[in-house]
């Protein structure tokens, strides 16, 4: 891919986010490193060497969504999780919460950027999901599904937006994502 015009990364204020903000910037994109708390991300801009400014945006919120002009890269990795639970003792609020970030806010600020990442082409929106989704994890449905449902989207966007130019990527980090529950034995 050519190198110019800007990446938009969410979930930027620590973790995987953080890390592929500072290399897209690197890199040599314009990047603009999102979270819902901008203090989070405050020494962002002298960690890398390129060019990085922080931003607040919640993906739950559409009026947050501020995408410039030039926009080539969406990298969509917020996200949340929930305490793991069985299914009966699961709340269902938290797994509206879950798929309010997780899913539906990847849907609403993927479809903002396209016209923009079309306008651009080639172009690339990145999504974040988990290799959980590959193989049954107990006490795990909510997140899972979350995810699992992130990546049937996009399967189907793929497809829908490749006439314009636009790539379509899942990364599925592993277990190392998760937390660490420690055995009896320490």
């Amino acid at each position: 891919m050519d190198i110019h015009g800007s990446a938009v990364v969410t979930g930027a204020s620590r973790g995987i986010g953080r890390a592929i903000a500072i290399e897209l910037a690197n890199r040599g994109f314009d990047t603009v490193a999102t979270m819902r708390d901008p203090a989070a991300g405050a020494a962002l801009e002298s960690e890398a060497v390129g060019r990085i400014s922080v931003r607040r945006l919640d993906v739950t919120d559409p009026s947050t969504y501020d995408l410039p002009g030039d926009l080539r890269i969406l990298i969509n990795n917020a996200g949340i999780d929930t305490d793991y639970l069985p299914v009966e003792h699961a709340d269902l609020d938290d797994w509206r919460r879950l798929f309010e970030t997780n899913v539906f806010g990847v849907v609403g600020l993927t479809s903002a950027a396209i016209p923009i990442l079309r306008a651009n082409r080639p172009s690339v929106v990145c999504t974040i999901s988990s290799s959980s989704i590959i193989a049954a994890v107990p006490f795990y449905s909510a997140y899972r599904a979350s995810k699992a449902a992130v990546s049937a989207f996009d399967d189907s966007l793929r497809v829908e937006v490749a006439p314009f130019g636009i790539r379509v990527v899942e990364i599925l980090p592993g277990a190392g994502r998760h937390r660490h529950v420690p055995s009896q034995h320490g």
